[in-house]
C-alpha cells in the first residue's frame, strides 16, 4: 500500500512537471511572434515561482557641496540669524523712568541662545558673549548669574513658541506632510519614594521632561513644541501642539504613532483638512462610532496597506529631528525647575530651526524674510 500511495505521488508530479515544460515550450514559440510574450518569458525564467523581490532601500541625494558651504558658515550665519528674527520678532520693552535698567528680552533671548548652540557653561559663555559684543551683536554683557536667572524667566516661554513658529516659516511652500511624537530629556537630579510610615528612603528615580514637538517631514523643522512632565500621555496634547498652525503650511497628510490613534485625534485632523495616517491598535474594530474619518483609514490601512505604510514612512522624519536635537545640542538638561527647563528644551529646538535654516538657504535657495512671516504670523492671530 505504501509502495503504491509512492509510485503514484511521483507519476502526479511527474505530470506537473510535464505540463510546465509544455507551457514553457508554448511561450517559447510563441515569443517569436509576439514581443509581448518574450517579455514574459524572460520575468518567468528571472522568477519562476513568482517570489516578492526584497525591497530595494531607497537612497537619499545630499547636495555636498551646498552643505559643505552651509556648514562651513553656519558660526557666522546662525548669529546674524538670531539677531534678525528678535529684532522682527521682539517689540522693545518699556522700562520704567526710575530705577536701575534692566535687561531687555532680546538681549536675555540672544545670551540664552548662544549659551545652547555653543553648549558652554555660564562663565564661558559670558566670554563668549564679549567677543561678540566687540563684533556688535549687543550691547552689555550680562553676568553668568544673570544668564541661569534668564532661563527661570516664565514670561519666555510664550514667545520662544512664536520664535519656533516664525523661524520655520521660511520654508513653509516646501512642506506637505507633518509629524507629530513625544521625546524626553533628564535632568540631572533624582526624585525619591520615600516610605512614608518610617522615612526611610526606598527606591530612587530620576528626573526627566517631556516635549511632545510638531515637525515638517520635509525640511525637518520643528513647528511648535509643548514641555510637560514626564507622565504626561502623548494623545493629550495634540490640540495644544498642533492648534492651528498647519495653516502656514501646504501640508495635507499628517503622520503619528499608535499612541496618537483614537477617534477624537483623526476627527481633529480631518477637520484641520488633514489626512490623518495613523496606524491602528492590535483588536480595533472599523466601526465609525460617529467619526466617518475613523472607518475611512480603517479600511485604507486594511485593504491598501502598502500604500498606506508607504504614507507612514514619513513618521521616521520626527525620530530623526529628536536625534539631531539632542546629539547637536545635548540630551540632558543643566537647568533644574521645571520652568527653567522649559525654556531651555524650547531652544535648543529653535537653534536646531535655525541650523537647518542655514542648510536649506544654501541647498534650496529659499529666501528668509523675518519681517514677512512675522507679519504673517500677526495677521492669522488676528
Amino acid at each position: 500500500m505504501g509502495l503504491r500511495f509512492k509510485i503514484e505521488f511521483k507519476m502526479e508530479e511527474l505530470k506537473e512537471y510535464n505540463d510546465l515544460l509544455k507551457k514553457s515550450m508554448n511561450l517559447y514559440r510563441d515569443s517569436l511572434k509576439n514581443p509581448n510574450n518574450q517579455r514574459l518569458l524572460k520575468e518567468y525564467i528571472i522568477n519562476p515561482l513568482n517570489e516578492q523581490e526584497p525591497p530595494i532601500k531607497k537612497a537619499y541625494q545630499q547636495n555636498h557641496p551646498q552643505y559643505n558651504l552651509a556648514k562651513t558658515n553656519e558660526d557666522i550665519l546662525f548669529k546674524k540669524l538670531l539677531k534678525e528674527l528678535l529684532f522682527h520678532s521682539i517689540e522693545e520693552d518699556n522700562y520704567p523712568k526710575t530705577g536701575r535698567k534692566g535687561y531687555s528680552t532680546k538681549e536675555k533671548l540672544f545670551a540664552m541662545c548662544i549659551k545652547i548652540y555653543y553648549r558652554s557653561d555660564l562663565r564661558k559663555c559670558e566670554s563668549i558673549l564679549k567677543e561678540l559684543k566687540n563684533l556688535g551683536y549687543i550691547h552689555r554683557v550680562p553676568c553668568f548669574k544673570s544668564i541661569d536667572n534668564f532661563f527661570n524667566d516664565g514670561r519666555l516661554s510664550k514667545i520662544l513658541d512664536d520664535l519656533i513658529l516664525i523661524s520655520s516659516l521660511p520654508v513653509a511652500l516646501m512642506e506637505s506632510t507633518g509629524a507629530i511624537d513625544g521625546t524626553g530629556f533628564s535632568v540631572n537630579n533624582f526624585a525619591r519614594w520615600v516610605d512614608h510610615k518610617w522615612g526611610k528612603e526606598q527606591n530612587k528615580e530620576r528626573v526627566w521632561r517631556k516635549a511632545h514637538a510638531v515637525c515638517g517631514c520635509k525640511s525637518n523643522m520643528f513647528i511648535s513644541v509643548v514641555v510637560t512632565d514626564k507622565r504626561v500621555a502623548d494623545v493629550s496634547t495634540v490640540e495644544e501642539a498642533i492648534g492651528n498652525k498647519t495653516k502656514y503650511f501646504k501640508m495635507d497628510t499628517f503622520v503619528a504613532d499608535k499612541a496618537y490613534s483614537c477617534r477624537r485625534v483623526l476627527k481633529f485632523l480631518h477637520n484641520l483638512g488633514l489626512m490623518p495616517v495613523i496606524p491602528f491598535k492590535k483588536g480595533t474594530r472599523g466601526h465609525s462610532g460617529g467619526v466617518r474619518i475613523w472607518h475611512q483609514m480603517f479600511q485604507f490601512h486594511k485593504y491598501y496597506n502598502k500604500e498606506f505604510m508607504e504614507k507612514y514612512h514619513a513618521r521616521s522624519n520626527i525620530e530623526c529631528c529628536f536625534s539631531m536635537v539632542k546629539n547637536r545640542f545635548g540630551g540632558n538638561l543643566l537647568t533644574k525647575k521645571f520652568t527653567a527647563n522649559e525654556n531651555e528644551i524650547k531652544i535648543k529646538f529653535l537653534c536646531h530651526n535655525l541650523c537647518c535654516l542655514i542648510v536649506e538657504l544654501f541647498e534650496s535657495d529659499i529666501f528668509i524674510d523675518f519681517e514677512e512671516c512675522v507679519k504673517t504670523v500677526a495677521l492669522c492671530k488676528d
